[in-house]
């Protein structure tokens, strides 16, 4: 079984046309665990819509906790042997899962996979993005070379690390702090060249984002160099 873990936030817009890519996707083998963080803009009515669906599991949060805290219950209650990820505004192409899945049956060495997506802002798709099959240590270095919303891992790699820090310092660098702390325990993952997602992303998100963003992914390197053994090149 695929657990597909997903944290909601005032997502009424969006949340159930990505919950039906999931659901409506080839792979059915699948439960998708709903956290709904504290919302106020009428997400919950989309939810209890949705929960009657069996596969849908649905779990709240009385107030607004953050998405690793959300991600951490979601995993915590899963039953699957793998776990997908998948954000409230993205869409999930029919062949994702089946996909990502033969890929790690095809590579027992690996403990996670993610793949190529389309970027959209709105209902306007402005570009693509790849990274390499098998990203190394200098690809790691200078960022996360997985898409976050179209991984999927082996539950007991996760496990192995203990899930998502749910800290000040990793606030919207969770991805990249886990992956970091993965390979730290030796667990390395891949990339699928075809594009299985549509990734919701401002044109302008380069320019948007804020300083203790910025501040927070470079804890978050300091602290793998120092794992990793990266040295002074890997610190800056």
């Amino acid at each position: 079984m695929i657990s597909v873990v997903m944290g909601v936030y005032n997502a009424a817009g969006t949340l159930a046309r990505a919950v039906r890519s999931i659901l409506d996707g080839d792979y059915q083998d699948i439960e998708v665990i709903l956290v709904d963080d504290g919302s106020t803009d009428g997400t919950d009515l989309v939810l209890e819509a949705l929960a009657k669906d069996p596969r849908v599991v649905v779990l709240r949060e009385e107030t607004n906790r953050g998405l690793a805290h959300c991600l951490n219950r979601a995993i915590e209650a899963s039953r699957g042997e793998y776990v997908a990820r998948m954000d409230a505004d993205d869409f999930s192409y029919p062949n994702r899962l089946s996909e990502e899945l033969a890929y790690l049956d095809e590579h027992p060495e690996l403990g996670f996979v993610s793949a190529g997506v389309r970027l959209v802002d709105e209902d306007v798709a402005w570009g693509k993005r790849h990274f390499p099959p098998l990203p190394d240590e200098g690809d790691l270095m200078r960022g996360n070379p997985y898409v976050h919303p179209a991984m999927l891992f082996r539950k007991e790699a996760l496990s192995a690390v203990g899930g998502y820090r749910d800290l000040p310092k990793t606030l919207r660098c969770e991805d990249y702090d886990l992956v970091l702390r993965l390979w730290g325990q030796g667990i390395r993952g891949g990339n699928l060249p075809m594009i299985l997602l549509d990734y919701q992303e401002k044109m302008d998100s380069y320019d948007r984002h804020t300083r203790r963003t910025r501040r927070n992914e470079c804890w978050v390197r300091k602290e793998a160099a120092k794992a990793l053994g990266w040295g002074l090149k890997g610190r800056l």
